[in-house]
């Protein structure tokens, strides 16, 4: 967790708090809000996390098929001769 992060949220605890006990509706919206933020970080790094895995293996699979087509074709061995 970045020093920000830490210090916004030591910042946020006891506004949350306090916006709880002086208006528990709006307390737990904004609860569910900040929650649902979390999770939507979560969800774009995970994406971001896989698109960034697959343009590797992509990347990969295009070397190989580079290397494989730089390769002169090898005769067939010879067998029983």
């Amino acid at each position: 967790m970045t020093r920000w992060r830490r210090s916004a949220h030591r910042a946020l605890t006891p506004a949350l708090v306090g916006l709880r006990t002086v208006s528990p509706p709006g307390g737990r919206a904004t609860s569910n809000v900040l929650a649902l933020a979390g999770i939507n970080d979560v969800a774009q790094s995970a994406f971001r996390l896989l698109a960034e895995r697959t343009n590797l293996a992509v990347l990969d699979t295009q070397a190989v098929q580079r290397e494989a087509a730089a390769k002169p074709a090898r005769p067939p061995a010879r067998q029983g001769v």
